[in-house]
């Protein structure tokens, strides 16, 4: 029969009492700090995933940009979106963000930057002057929610009117509106502005 040396015993209810207590208040003491660590890595990825599809954007437009009025094309389209669920739009804000992806002048933006389900020209095909061709896929991934799930949205610019990519934040509102002086970001919203040409 196997036995415990006195030397092996285990912790009285007492010490352990004390020890789940000390644990307990070490876990509330940390918890808030580790609430706001997930939050800020969220806002950060948010930013960067922003930054990222308006720079794949201005890229893409780059090598298409005479070839707009292609059925399906940029100028076919108000916004074009990503998978997730579709955030609510706040007052006053233009009610196009909160389009379904069925809607009219929706699109996606893994069709037209990843797949080119949307059947852009591609390089080496007869091509008018200063038109390079679909050159994708322009993201090294499919893109997905914003990380509350939500998706982003792709407000498209022709012309001098710029482009705007926006996550609706942890709220999942989306309260960016334009303004007399242009867009104004509001709330928690994550925006990256494209310039018009």
């Amino acid at each position: 029969m196997f036995r415990l040396s006195a030397s092996a015993k285990g912790f009285s209810a007492v010490e352990a009492t004390i020890i789940l207590s000390t644990m307990s208040v070490l876990a509330a003491a940390t918890a808030p700090a580790l609430g706001d660590y997930v939050q800020e890595a969220r806002q950060a990825r948010a930013n960067e995933e922003v930054r990222v599809i308006a720079s794949t954007l201005s890229h893409f437009s780059d090598d298409l940009l005479s070839y707009a009025n292609h059925p399906g094309g940029l100028k076919t389209l108000n916004v074009v979106v990503g998978p997730g669920e579709v955030p609510v739009v706040g007052s006053g804000v233009d009610a196009v963000w909160g389009t379904p992806s069925n809607g009219a002048g929706v699109g996606l933006i893994n069709d037209h930057l990843m797949v080119n389900s949307v059947g852009y020209p591609m390089p080496g095909s007869d091509l008018p002057t200063g038109i390079n061709g679909w050159q994708g896929p322009y993201l090294d991934r499919s893109l997905g929610a914003d990380p509350w799930g939500h998706r982003y949205a792709v407000r498209l610019g022709h012309g001098k009117t710029a482009t705007v990519v926006l996550s609706a934040g942890a709220d999942g509102v989306i309260n960016t509106v334009d303004g007399p002086n242009g867009l104004m970001q509001a709330g928690d919203d994550v925006v990256s502005i494209i310039s018009g040409r």
